[in-house]
């Protein structure tokens, strides 16, 4: 993706996104290349080492939400699976 296209998809403006990329890339979680059909124009592409660092990320938020879910009762976890059906077949139906 370019910075541009990051930028849309986050809804952030284009310098807060640079900031950003620039942060990410000091740190080797992206790196920036040019496009096969345009070599003006800059992509961002993710590293093996950006990738490791979002599972992991990915992985502390599922064990805190999991550790959450254990503090509710069964009614507010039926509640909750009651919610996410219903949220679901809203999203089927935005579509």
């Amino acid at each position: 993706m370019t910075a541009t296209q990051i930028a849309v998809l986050e809804g952030v403006r284009k310098p807060s996104i640079t900031r950003a990329l620039a942060t990410l890339e000091e740190q080797e979680l992206i790196r920036r290349g040019t496009m096969a059909t345009d070599a003006r124009r800059q992509i961002i592409q993710i590293t093996p080492r950006g990738i490791k660092s979002v599972k992991e990320s990915r992985r502390i938020v599922n064990e805190w939400y999991a550790e959450r879910l254990k503090q509710l009762s069964g009614d507010d976890i039926e509640a909750i699976r009651r919610s996410i059906a219903a949220l679901s077949r809203l999203a089927d139906e935005s579509i």
